[in-house]
């Protein structure tokens, strides 16, 4: 069982990463998730896959998710510092970044220990990155991810 942490879990990103997750419980246990400001979805998240920690970028929304996951057992982290404590958890196998642009890189001035890819990708290449990627994937998670896709049009 791979366990996940997901960064941005309540764009459309993270959502569809967690039907992706909830479909395959045998494969997958999500340890814990972040939001920018959604702090009633991210609560929600939280509570649906027993997560271990939660973090919100925006303080103003971390008052909110804490009211929310009182007494729940959930840790609750706030700002950029709870996001990037999320990002490097030593309990996690695998973090999917979901944020999408500058935001899912960091804070302004933020400097990451791994080396550059070289160079910026254009959305073209990012896609067909994907499309490798889900070259390799299962028929069935294929499928399971089609159904996904569909029940959103």
């Amino acid at each position: 069982m791979r366990r996940l942490s997901i960064i941005g879990s309540t764009g459309s990103i993270g959502t569809q990463a967690l039907e992706v997750v909830e479909s395959l419980p045998d494969d997958f246990q999500v340890v814990a998730l972040t939001a920018r400001r959604s702090a009633a979805l991210l609560a929600e998240q939280a509570r649906q896959f027993q997560v271990a920690a939660v973090a919100i970028v925006e303080d103003e929304a971390a008052g909110e998710l804490r009211e929310l996951l009182a007494g729940s057992g959930v840790e609750v982290l706030s700002g950029w510092e709870g996001l990037l404590a999320v990002a490097g958890r030593d309990d996690v196998d695998l973090c999917l970044n979901g944020m999408v642009g500058g935001a899912g890189m960091g804070p302004p001035g933020f400097k990451s220990a791994m080396p550059g890819f070289g160079e910026n990708l254009k959305d073209d290449e990012i896609w067909a990155v994907l499309a490798f990627i889900k070259s390799r994937w299962p028929r069935e998670v294929l499928a399971r991810q089609r159904q996904i896709t569909a029940r959103g049009q």
